[in-house]
């Protein structure tokens, strides 16, 4: 088995991290619940929120992206796929700069897996050469279908959906709000819903999905 995994909002959490930056700067108040898609719908409301919305996301996703956390669940994830031998890629749609800052985001996530213990002799038996970042989520599809991945987990149905993504390919989007997806979509392309990483653990790792995927060695 190959498994894939998109990066921010899938790996990372950076729902207090938005709420924060954003309470810091008043584009939010107290009634706002503490989580990164109440946060953009309510600036987005706001006389000038979209780009409002891009600035945050440029200083969330750059300079202060080693405020965020992993989420909960997924280094012991990550370490039972090595006990599995089950290689993982990260595949995300990052630009390297945003459209409203001068970070690299790209180097700024590779500093943010290295503060978090994931590369190279780490226990979570990731590597720089499993990391791949894409322009558009066209290209994304087309990188996950060259490394053969047997799974990808994602946040976005738009990955999903996106034509150059593998039909033959279990889905898992990962979901920790409750969002809305319309079901004809749901049952079109076979994705299955899970709230967390152990969630997640508990179908991978368990009959009969283990027996169904196989397990293979990684490169």
């Amino acid at each position: 088995m190959i498994l894939g995994s998109d990066f921010d909002n899938t790996m990372v959490d950076y729902n207090a991290l938005f709420y924060q930056a954003a309470l810091g700067i008043g584009l939010v108040d107290g009634s706002v619940a503490a989580n990164k898609t109440a946060v953009r719908d309510h600036i987005r409301k706001s006389d000038g929120g979209e780009i409002l919305w891009q600035k945050l996301q440029a200083e969330v996703y750059g300079p202060r992206i080693n405020e965020a956390v992993l989420f909960l669940g997924l280094c012991d994830f990550l370490t039972l796929c090595i006990k599995n031998k089950i290689p993982v890629y990260v595949v995300s749609h990052k630009t390297r700069f945003a459209c409203r800052g001068d970070v690299d985001l790209r180097e700024a996530a590779l500093s943010f897996m290295e503060k978090n213990d994931l590369f190279n002799s780490s226990p979570y038996g990731l590597s720089l050469e499993r990391v791949f970042f894409v322009d558009s989520r066209y290209e994304k599809g087309e990188i996950i279908k060259s490394l053969n991945c047997d799974v990808f987990v994602d946040d976005l149905i738009e990955v999903f959906c996106e034509s150059s993504f593998p039909a033959d390919i279990s889905k898992f989007m990962f979901a920790p709000q409750v969002i809305e997806t319309p079901l004809e979509v749901d049952s079109l392309l076979e994705i299955e819903m899970v709230k967390t990483w152990d969630e997640l653990s508990e179908i991978i790792f368990a009959e009969p999905f283990i027996s169904t995927v196989g397990l293979k060695d990684g490169k």
